[in-house]
């Protein structure tokens, strides 16, 4: 057997699936070098260990093994590692990363050469579908002299990852391991320790590894999920390498300061939780404080400066609130977000940009809103969509939410979609028809459909009319008011007193209807048959009201429309206590119960004078639907969507 002189030590959780390049780049390196391949599985619970096993079993350089018990952190799993290693040299990979054989290769044969304790080397990131592009390169290394401005150097110019060749015996001699007791930042003390430690630290210029950012959309990694005690273990490790090279005269704080607690501060506002503990919030505070000639001289990013400001001050309460994520609401009409706030305010401080029209804002307010902003809701796929995906930068993220209308608009063709992180429809048959006429990436397509506080809503049957039908909202056009008129006439040749109650504005209130030929023709149409079937008094129009209350007074709601996204009506209407009944716009039947969904005007009108005729009846159906509603859109199940979309576009 020939013996190894590099040792790879791959710590495991969950992530063969993750591994495919992975474990081929692995398998590249094993061809050009003697390799020990140790695996330690941290006590997988997905079947990773089972497939790495059979992997590794028609592999003679590797071997597997698995933790007792799952440790929560690379650090148990790496320490496992370099007492099984056997070859002089050691290399940390990521389980997720990609090794770049070539360049590695040429790092051992330098550190065989030389005998060198460390020998570090750039990396090349890969982030989604932008490309790669190379990092923690040192261009300047073959002009430095001595070992501390070496040292400086990559302290100043890379992140102190483990992913190095560390010479093993160093590693024992200094007894240098992973602190088993960190999830976060336990990687760059050992490095910092290992770099004070060694007599000779080379540079080699060829990458040694690719550092996959994200390998699939809605794919978390461990820095994805903060809590306090994980920003607790960043100023902890960084006070620990702060205290460690000071040793050699450097300051880790000056050198790397900004990109740190940048990064860590991003993170935390990104992925956090839950709010720093007083303990925790009071060593950050400490730290800032301790440091503050050397971080005040560093350019962070807005957002992050104003946080910092406030652990300065060790003002608890007014840094939790300044790191809870910002989101912005934006667009015309914004009534249909009633249902959704409740649930984005529970993780986000929320500002509003109510637009004047489909393209009209004014730009300073919308501006900013985007300096303010972490992100973007724009509701209706309408000129906030646009304008916003021309606005906001990488750090950002854009969710736009589609009802139906804007089908037939072109706002979507100007849409950058490269910018947008999710598009939220109510309904399947949107989904599909947005995702096809707009040509979205399915991955960023989402459904939510509206929810219902149904023990919100008001359920009076004494004070209810039982000949009084509803319609909420009758323009424009396509919402069917001349089928209601029609079904109405029919409904008072059994039922006289039947009477059409239209709750929302009148077609002569709306200018822009009034502008257009063919809406104002249609309820001019509407008017004369109005006229001619005598229904004067039996059409009502109440305005805009709470139909939460109002709707206790009908008895029945008739959805006419063309196409609708949902219809919010038909399900307020039954929370309401009320039956609605509908015309069969397509995607009815899959927003709601399909007995509701009636044939045609006809069938419409006889099951309203069934239902007027019958009150226990209508009482009975009215009651299933209402189940049916709280059962299927009850806001706790919009809740636990959001909070999925938030976590997921986060990543």
């Amino acid at each position: 057997m020939i013996t190894p002189t590099l040792s790879i030590v791959v710590p495991t959780y969950n992530c063969f699936d993750k591994m495919r390049e992975s474990l081929s780049s692995l398998e590249r390196i094993a061809q050009l070098v003697a390799l020990q391949l140790v695996i330690v599985d941290d006590r997988s619970n997905d079947m990773t260990y089972e497939h790495l096993q059979e992997w590794v079993d028609s592999r003679p350089y590797a071997q597997l093994t698995q933790l007792a018990v799952n440790s929560g952190s690379a650090a148990a799993p790496r320490n496992a590692g370099i007492e099984l290693a056997d070859a002089p040299y050691v290399y940390f990979h990521d389980a997720d990363d990609v090794l770049l054989p070539e360049g590695l290769a040429a790092a051992l044969n330098r550190a065989l050469a030389s005998g060198a304790d460390v020998v570090r080397g750039p990396l090349v990131v890969r982030e989604g579908n932008s490309g790669e592009r190379l990092s923690d390169d040192i261009p300047e290394w073959e002009s430095l002299k001595t070992d501390t401005e070496k040292l400086r150097a990559i302290v100043r110019r890379q992140s102190l990852t483990c992913s190095s060749i560390f010479r093993r015996a160093l590693l024992r001699e200094h007894q240098i391991s992973f602190d088993p007791g960190r999830r976060i930042g336990e990687d760059i003390v050992f490095t910092a320790r290992a770099l004070v430690a060694a007599r000779s630290v080379l540079f080699e210029r060829q990458p040694l590894r690719i550092y996959v950012k994200s390998h699939e959309p809605r794919t978390a990694s461990v820095t994805q999920r903060i809590t306090s005690a994980d920003f607790g273990d960043f100023v902890r490790s960084w006070e620990d390498v702060e205290n460690i090279l000071d040793l050699r005269g450097i300051s880790f704080v000056r050198e790397h300061g900004l990109a740190s607690i940048q990064y860590a501060v991003r993170q935390y506002i990104w992925f956090g939780t839950e709010p720093l503990t007083e303990s925790d919030f009071r060593q950050f505070s400490d730290f800032c404080l301790k440091h503050w000639s050397a971080i005040s001289t560093m350019r962070f990013a807005d957002r992050v400066s104003d946080v910092l400001v406030h652990a300065r001050r060790g003002d608890h309460a007014s840094f939790t609130r300044e790191t809870r994520l910002r989101l912005v609401v934006a667009g015309h009409d914004l009534k249909f977000m009633s249902t959704v706030l409740p649930a984005l305010e529970k993780r986000c401080i929320v500002r509003t940009d109510l637009w004047g029209g489909h393209n009209v804002h004014d730009e300073h307010v919308s501006k900013e809103m985007v300096a303010w902003a972490d992100i973007v809701w724009a509701e209706w796929l309408l000129g906030a969509s646009v304008w916003y995906s021309e606005q906001l930068t990488p750090q950002q993220r854009l969710i736009i939410r589609a009802h139906r209308s804007e089908m037939v608009a072109d706002y979507g063709d100007r849409v950058r979609w490269d910018r947008v992180h999710a598009v939220v429809t109510i309904a399947p048959h949107t989904l599909s028809a947005f995702r096809d006429r707009f040509d979205i990436p399915n991955e960023k397509m989402w459904l939510l459909p509206n929810s219902f506080d149904c023990p919100s809503y008001r359920v009076d049957d004494e004070r209810r009319s039982h000949s009084t039908i509803g319609m909420i909202g009758a323009v424009p056009r396509l919402k069917g008011f001349r089928r209601a008129l029609r079904v109405l006439a029919k409904v008072r040749q059994s039922v006289p007193e039947a009477e059409l109650h239209v709750f929302g504005r009148r077609p002569e209130e709306l200018e822009w209807l009034m502008r257009d030929p063919a809406e104002r023709a249609y309820f001019e149409g509407c008017r004369t048959f109005i006229e001619e079937a005598e229904l004067m008094g039996a059409v009502v129009y109440r305005g805009w009201v709470d139909t939460k209350h109002a709707l206790t007074e009908v008895s029945l709601v008739v959805s006419c429309s063309d196409y609708e996204g949902m219809q919010v009506a038909v399900g307020d209407a039954f929370c309401a206590g009320a039956v609605a009944l509908i015309l069969p716009w397509e995607g009815a039947r899959e927003c709601y119960p399909s007995e509701f969904v009636v044939s045609d005007e006809r069938v419409m009108a006889e099951r309203i004078v069934e239902y007027m005729e019958n009150e226990g009846l209508r009482r009975q159906h009215a009651m299933q639907g209402r189940e049916w509603i709280q059962d299927r859109y009850h806001a706790q199940r919009t809740e636990e969507e959001i909070e999925r979309l938030l976590s997921e576009i986060r990543t």
